[in-house]
């Protein structure tokens, strides 16, 4: 791989898209020129978006990348009983985990595969991990309203997505910058 592709493979796509889902058939998907970055099937990612959920809403998939009816296949960022999770699966293996705390307001979500451990973030802290194996589908990143029973309710925005594993420390800053938080 020459320098070049290195590095933009490095590279964050931030992106500032806000979308509010108030449960119509709407389906973004967060892929075009700008989002040429999507999460790779096999590889170190980390994933970070700002949520929303409306006062009525309790599951729902705020990021999706493959299908959801039935078991998962593919990733999954979002809440299911106004918990936080983070779920990845295929067709052999399948892992959801969730933070210990309800979402109440505007959240910031992460998660982070490196190697085989997936890591879910809250407002910038680790808050679960645990090994998962499955590779992602080729699928595009989707946000909010999906086909089902998994629409998202709320506002989705300031997707970014990282090629590579970010640090505990990188999270924590990047959320505190966009919260507008003092460290």
């Amino acid at each position: 791989m020459n320098v070049l592709a290195m590095w933009i493979a490095m590279v964050a796509v931030a992106v500032a898209l806000t979308f509010f889902f108030p449960g119509s058939q709407l389906q973004p998907q967060l892929t075009g020129p700008a989002l040429a970055a999507d999460l790779p099937s096999t590889g170190d990612f980390t994933v970070a978006a700002w949520i929303t959920p409306a006062d009525s809403a309790e599951d729902g998939y705020a990021l999706l990348k493959g299908r959801a009816d039935g078991a998962l296949q593919g990733f999954g960022l979002g809440i299911a009983n106004r918990r936080p999770f983070v779920a990845i699966g295929d067709q052999d293996s399948s892992i959801l985990i969730q933070g210990p705390m309800p979402v109440q307001g505007r959240t910031q979500l992460a998660a982070m595969r490196q190697g085989r451990v997936l890591r879910l973030f809250v407002n910038g802290l680790p808050v679960a991990e645990a090994v998962a194996t499955a590779a992602l589908p080729a699928d595009p990143l989707q946000a909010g309203t999906l086909p089902g029973d998994h629409t998202f309710r709320g506002t989705v925005e300031g997707v970014t997505i990282f090629l590579a594993a970010r640090s505990d420390a990188d999270l924590r800053q990047r959320y505190a910058a966009d919260a507008g938080v003092a460290q």
